[in-house]
């Protein structure tokens, strides 16, 4: 039985990284992702949800070089589309 290439990288998503790729559906700005996890504290957001996402490369951003643009907005890459038909997989 060979092993799942995605199955290691699933097992180290956070319950919160797992959430944000559950509600990130095309590309949306941060607010618009807080809004659909019912998250008010931007800073919670940040580094509990959206860094980690985007270091595991789970998810991207239309803005790369202008990391606190007001018109920045992210999307899901190929792996964290993978990564979520995993977990979906799974529950």
């Amino acid at each position: 039985q060979v092993p799942c290439k995605y199955h290691a990288s699933t097992m180290q998503v956070t319950m919160q990284v797992r959430d944000l790729l559950k509600v990130l559906e095309g590309v949306l700005y941060r607010e618009e992702i807080q809004e659909k996890l019912n998250l008010k504290n931007r800073d919670y957001f940040r580094k509990n949800y959206l860094l980690p996402a985007i270091e595991q490369g789970l998810v991207a951003l239309t803005l790369p070089d202008k990391l606190t643009s007001s018109k920045q907005q992210y999307y899901l890459t190929k792996k964290g589309k993978e990564v979520l038909a995993s977990l979906k997989k799974t529950n």
